[in-house]
C-alpha cells in the first residue's frame, strides 16, 4: 500500500464522520482514522517541507499561488498538485517527481482490516477508497 492510499482513505473517512452510520461502520470509521493519523500528518509535513523549498515568495515571505485572470486558484497536472508559483519554473518536474516519490512511499503495513456489516448504501467512491480498509460483510 501506498502513502497516497492512506492519504485518500483519510480524506473519505473524513467526509464519511459527517453522516449517521451504524455504530459497528461508525466505530470503525473512527479507529481508522486515529490508526492513519500519524502517517497523514507525515505526509502533510513532507508535501509542506516540498512547497516551501520549491515555492515562490512574495515581498512579505508568503508562498505566491497561481490564478487565473478570473482569481481562481490554478492546478497543474492532475489537479492534485499545489497551485503555487515556482521560484525556478524549470523545478517544475523536480518537484513533481519528489512529491511522486512521497505518494509512493511504502505505508500502512499495520493496518486492522476491520470487517463490519455493509450499509444499505454508500457512495461508490467511498466503497473504492475504503477497499483494504475496511471489509464489508454482505448477507448472501
Amino acid at each position: 500500500m501506498q502513502l497516497i492510499d492512506i492519504i485518500k482513505v483519510y480524506n473519505t473517512v473524513c467526509g464519511m464522520s459527517c453522516y449517521s452510520w451504524p455504530y459497528d461502520l461508525a466505530l470503525a470509521i473512527s479507529a481508522l482514522k486515529r490508526e492513519i493519523h500519524d502517517e497523514v500528518e507525515f505526509f502533510i509535513m513532507e508535501e509542506s517541507r516540498l512547497v516551501l523549498e520549491y515555492a515562490d515568495r512574495d515581498e512579505h515571505g508568503n508562498i505566491r499561488v497561481s490564478v487565473d485572470e478570473h482569481g481562481n486558484l490554478q492546478k497543474f497536472g492532475s489537479g492534485d498538485l499545489a497551485s503555487f508559483t515556482f521560484k525556478d519554473p524549470s523545478q517544475r518536474a523536480e518537484y513533481e517527481q519528489s512529491r511522486e516519490k512521497l505518494c509512493t512511499l511504502e505505508a500502512g503495513k499495520n493496518i486492522t482490516v476491520r470487517r463490519v456489516a455493509a450499509p444499505p448504501e454508500i457512495r461508490p467512491d467511498w466503497l473504492e477508497a475504503l477497499e483494504g480498509f475496511i471489509e464489508f460483510i454482505t448477507e448472501d
